[in-house]
């Protein structure tokens, strides 16, 4: 696994998106869906960081693979869906990277902080 992302869904129960909501439970890909389905994607980032875990942090982090505790690059962002005058902020996302993959330094330029 190279990006374990943490969802937290914020609008899950707005009528406007409830046949894609049902679609990305059931397993499908949140932005192919939305994009199938003829809504713009808007990825807004709040922070990027660099964050220390281990196994008690996450237990998922061991389909990484990698050797634990690590700091692992971390890009938190809102997941906004727009269509006609309808804007949505649909989840808060935060992405934790591999570091064979992307390293807190790929991720911008600007200043990193610890999450």
């Amino acid at each position: 696994m190279r990006t374990l992302a943490l969802v937290d869904f914020r609008a899950a129960n707005d009528s406007n998106i409830v046949q894609e909501h049902e679609r990305i439970l059931a397993g499908e890909s949140i932005g192919a869906v939305f994009k199938e389905s003829g809504w713009t994607i808007d990825k807004i980032s709040s922070h990027y960081c660099q964050t220390q875990l281990d196994f008690n942090s996450l237990p998922e982090l061991l389909r990484m693979e990698i050797e634990l505790p690590a700091t692992l690059a971390t890009r938190r962002y809102t997941f906004r869906v727009r269509k006609g005058a309808v804007t949505i902020d649909y989840a808060n996302i935060t992405e934790i990277y591999h570091p064979d993959y992307l390293q807190a330094a790929d991720l911008t330029s600007a200043n990193l902080v610890d999450c």
